[in-house]
């Protein structure tokens, strides 16, 4: 029987998981709480962009392995 704790990924890397998290997170609480249209609209703008910049790395990662 394989042991769970063997297969789990070092505190430090989960940690930084999901910390990557956190941005979307607080963009969406923005979208909610926030007074104005224009706050509003900035915390969607810096969802997308965000979510964009995060798309790219994951894209250079799988095609840095798919070029190897």
């Amino acid at each position: 029987m394989a042991d769970p704790a063997a297969n789990r990924l070092p505190a430090a890397v989960e940690i930084a998981g999901y910390a990557g998290v956190v941005p979307f997170i607080l963009c969406l609480i923005g979208e909610v709480m926030l007074p104005g249209y224009e706050q509003r609209d900035l915390a969607q703008r810096i969802a997308v962009a965000y979510g964009a910049a995060v798309l790219t790395f994951a894209g250079a990662v799988h095609w840095g392995f798919a070029l190897a």
